[in-house]
């Protein structure tokens, strides 16, 4: 099952909001792909066999609740792991091929 999700991002400087940012993902069952095009920055994160999000996307009520839990808890470790820079970087060519369709 492969879930594709976009949210806006609001980034801070003090108290004030400068930008705004579109990051696109692509959920796997072993790993988000995503893609800040505002930015042109896109990695990956790999997720392990006993992560929450994998647990979600295998559970077998697979319906429309569990797919906005799975896109919510992709949300939240993207930003995390891309705020602190733990994730793998993907090449900005390949992203652009891979997320063109969703524009």
């Amino acid at each position: 099952m492969t879930i594709k999700h976009s949210f806006t991002m609001a980034l801070k400087r003090g108290e004030f909001i400068t930008s705004n940012h579109k990051i696109s993902l692509i959920i796997d069952i072993d790993k988000i792909t995503f893609y800040d095009t505002s930015r042109d920055i896109a990695g990956t994160i790999d997720l392990e066999e006993n992560d929450i999000i994998v647990k979600a996307i295998k559970s077998s009520d697979v319906g429309a609740c569990r797919v906005d839990l799975v896109k919510s808890l992709a949300e939240t470790r993207t930003i995390n792991r891309y705020d602190n820079g733990n994730h793998k970087w993907f090449n900005i060519l390949e992203a652009e091929k891979l997320f063109e369709k969703d524009n």
